[in-house]
């Protein structure tokens, strides 16, 4: 499941009830929540974010600072309606844009920087989708471009935020500096009611959390993999004993870490043990 090691907060949870080699319908409950998270420019504040079938999403606007000039925002609840949009970007890092000069985002979306005053400390920002320009707004140092968009349910949904940091003149060059951008998906994961995904059933969903239970009974018959719902399987083991394990199927490129254990002093099996094309690498 998603899991945000750096503040030790998870979103999922699973359980699984009167276990026997036939799990009977409704008796596996899986329940996910948003939580606060910090954005990595930290002066934005906080941002929701849930994890579903083991992704992580953005959930909404919550406790966040953004400074103006007019673009501000207060708390916007994307779970409420019913979307989950993927975080593209969450940074800090420092990067420069010169006049005339573009900055490449996601989504087909490029930054252009048509004009910049240094003794006035702004610049002529202008967004463009696909080569089209969409938007445009002067900006003073400090201040963060805001673009908003309505997307599905959501009015005026925020999709990107980009802090102008400052500007430098050289003898050949203006240059203005960008530090804090973040992006969300313009497409939004759609989840209502009544969705299945594999054996799972969405049975409520609301601002505060998705409810899904398994719609129909579930054999664990041994050496077995069932799909549970998403890229989330149940490996039922090949033994008379029921023994299984939930597992999380990926291709591609993706980051890969081990078990998850609190600080103790004591080492068991529990830290070590990762699977990777079932080849068992130890810890990691």
């Amino acid at each position: 499941f998603y899991y945000d090691i750096d503040n030790n907060m998870s979103t999922e949870e699973l359980i699984i009830k009167d276990i026997k080699r036939t799990i009977d319908d409704s008796d596996i409950t899986y329940t996910t929540s948003p939580i606060e998270v910090n954005f990595e420019y930290s002066n934005f504040g906080k941002y929701q974010v849930v994890g579903f079938m083991a992704d992580k999403y953005f959930a909404g606007y919550k406790n966040s600072t953004i400074p103006g000039p007019t673009n501000s925002f207060g708390d916007i609840n994307t779970l409420s309606q019913g979307q989950l949009h993927k975080v593209l970007t969450d940074e800090d890092i420092k990067r420069t844009i010169s006049v005339g000069g573009t900055l490449a985002l996601k989504d087909g979306y490029v930054l252009k920087a048509t004009d910049i005053d240094l003794n006035a400390r702004t610049m002529l920002l202008v967004l463009l989708k696909d080569g089209v320009e969409v938007d445009s707004t002067p900006l003073s140092k400090d201040q963060t471009y805001v673009y908003k968009k309505r997307v599905g349910s959501v009015d005026s949904l925020p999709l990107i935020l980009v802090r102008f940091d400052n500007v430098f003149s050289g003898q050949e060059s203006q240059v203005a500096f960008l530090k804090g951008i973040f992006q969300i998906s313009e497409t939004a994961t759609s989840i209502k009611v009544g969705d299945r995904y594999s054996k799972m059933e969405v049975s409520s969903i609301d601002n505060n959390k998705i409810v899904m239970k398994n719609r129909e009974s579930i054999g664990l018959s041994s050496k077995t993999t069932i799909n549970l719902m998403g890229d989330l399987k149940i490996i039922v083991a090949d033994s008379g004993t029921l023994r299984f394990a939930l597992s999380v199927e990926r291709k591609g490129t993706f980051e890969v870490r081990g078990t998850v254990y609190p600080i103790t002093n004591q080492w068991t099996p529990m830290n070590f043990g990762l699977d990777v094309g079932g080849k068992n690498i130890g810890f990691y």
